[in-house]
């Protein structure tokens, strides 16, 4: 996996912006759980799958799309 950015923590920064504009773009998920994991931080990138299943059930009442469960499990079998 590689990350999004000249450095991990500024495409981290970036994704956490992002979400705070735009909460249901599962993109930016996807997104902010590639740079957790390229940076090493696999409890992160799950923890940012996590809330991603929790607002989109909380708030629009749907699971994650396929391609958001396919990122999630790549990172799980990594």
């Amino acid at each position: 996996m590689r990350y999004f950015g000249p450095n991990p923590a500024e495409a981290i920064r970036a994704a956490e912006d992002a979400l705070t504009v735009e909460p249901f773009r599962e993109t930016t998920y996807q997104r902010l759980m590639r740079v957790h994991a390229a940076a090493g931080n696999r409890a992160e990138a799950l923890r940012a799958y996590q809330r991603s299943r929790s607002v989109l059930a909380e708030e629009l009442g749907v699971p994650p799309s396929a391609e958001t469960e396919a990122v999630y499990t790549a990172i799980v079998q990594a």
